[in-house]
């Protein structure tokens, strides 16, 4: 696996559908029929953020950042112990997860 660097995602405008997108499609391939809530809100550094409500679960934030070459991704901030395996999509396709040590990583093409 490799260390991908990612910028926090400043300027939402536009990119509201496709982080919903992101961040249902994480819930539902591990909870299958959910619905998701999601709100938007700034973070301490900037950054845009959102809080994911799925019903009789505990609300999940995530942090909106991009690769290099311009992926979004929508990471859960903390990273669940049972996400880290698979991972979440990126706009793009290819999965990434947090290490041990809080770095953003690609995971390999097997890791579902």
């Amino acid at each position: 696996m490799s260390v991908v660097n990612v910028t926090e995602v400043t300027e939402l405008a536009g990119l509201q559908a496709v982080i919903r997108t992101l961040i249902t499609a994480a819930f539902t391939e591990r909870l299958p029929e959910v619905t998701v809530d999601v709100v938007f809100h700034r973070g301490w550094n900037g950054g845009w953020r959102a809080r994911a409500t799925v019903s009789g679960r505990a609300p999940l934030d995530f942090a909106m950042v991009r690769t290099a070459d311009e992926e979004l991704l929508a990471l859960p901030v903390p990273f669940p112990d049972g996400w880290r395996r698979r991972g979440v999509a990126g706009s793009h396709g290819q999965r990434y997860r947090a290490n041990a040590a809080g770095a953003i990583e690609r995971c390999e093409p097997d890791a579902r």
